[in-house]
């Protein structure tokens, strides 16, 4: 039997606009960049080695808008939160952010025992308060709206979080001036089980920039992501076999009639995404049937595609018999 581990790797390049470097682009531009690690400043990067259990601060930041002479009135984004996960064990999330019953409430007496807490018209844990680990701090003096009136808000009430600035006036609209601007926060636990990559990033249909004093999109818009490493190895392990649940079924297939079941002589194995199969060969696979019918099974050969393996039997299955399949890969029979 062959062991091996592999690199979980979940990147969000399917959602347009969403590019990962390590420079700021030209043009008008969003970029999330690890500035902390557990207290502890570090140089703003869009790639960063983490370990399980880290607080990482991560700052949004913008620049380019005035490549035409734009100034800027008004700006919102929007945070793809399905890069908090990967097919790996473990997850990264918000500070703050915890479980939550979708149920509509007007006040903690409408909430159930285990979410007692009305926040934002829904019921949440006592420990849930993700403003915690998403917000604007206005006061800094590279803010891009600093000592300018404006309406802001951070929205928490998903995972897809959502920042935003609108100013008041048509005037001291700004134009930007390297370096790039700060525009919002957000801070990320590292499971103590999250294994692999993460990646955090923009939904492009919900970010925008808008210049003063029409309020016309700032096109085309960049939006950089980030990568978050554990530098952790994520093991392969079967997701689905067919016939399902590693068994098969006897009955099938058969002629159209329902007379003379021939039996499969195969089966398939589905890996967990980011799993190569073509790693694992016929050892790491068996095959067995119950009753014994003294025809021994075994496995003549296996082909790999991707994270799927067909296994090829030297026989037909024994009709009446229960015939299991079992890749090594997980530490019981199949399921």
């Amino acid at each position: 039997m062959t062991t091996r581990m592999h690199r979980c790797r979940l990147l969000i390049a399917a959602i347009p606009g969403l590019l990962i470097a390590t420079a700021f682009a030209d043009g008008p531009t969003f970029s999330l960049k690890a500035v902390e690690i557990n207290g502890q400043p570090i140089e703003p990067t869009n790639n960063v080695e983490v370990d399980p259990g880290d607080i990482i601060v991560v700052e949004i930041y913008g620049s380019g808008w005035s490549s035409e002479g734009q100034s800027l009135k008004s700006w919102q984004l929007e945070l793809d939160s399905s890069g908090y996960s990967n097919d790996c064990p473990g997850v990264i999330k918000p500070l703050g952010w915890e479980p939550f019953l979708p149920f509509p409430c007007d006040s903690d007496d409408d909430c159930p025992p285990m979410y007692p807490k009305c926040l934002a018209g829904i019921c949440v844990g006592t420990n849930h308060d993700p403003r915690q680990g998403a917000f604007i701090d206005s006061y800094r003096s590279d803010y891009i709206f600093y000592d300018l009136g404006e309406l802001k808000a951070v929205d928490v009430r998903t995972l897809d979080y959502r920042y935003g600035s609108f100013l008041l006036q048509t005037t001291d609209c700004p134009l930007y001036n390297p370096p790039p601007k700060y525009f919002g926060t957000l801070i990320l636990e590292v499971e103590d089980n999250a294994i692999g990559e993460f990646t955090v990033g923009f939904y492009e249909s919900d970010s925008e920039m808008r210049d003063c004093p029409n309020g016309f999109p700032i096109d085309p818009l960049e939006l950089e992501g980030l990568i978050i490493d554990t530098q952790m190895l994520c093991p392969c392990f079967v997701e689905s076999t067919i016939p399902e649940n590693c068994w098969i079924d006897t009955r099938q297939p058969c002629n159209p009639d329902g007379s003379n079941a021939a039996g499969w002589n195969s089966a398939v194995f589905r890996f967990n995404a980011g799993c190569n199969a073509a790693d694992y060969d016929t050892d790491d696979f068996s095959v067995s049937e119950e009753p014994d019918s003294g025809n021994t099974i075994f496995i003549t050969s296996v082909n790999p595609i991707i994270n799927r393996t067909t296994i090829t039997f030297n026989r037909r299955i024994t009709l009446g018999a229960w015939t299991s399949g079992q890749s090594h890969l997980n530490p019981q029979p199949c399921f």
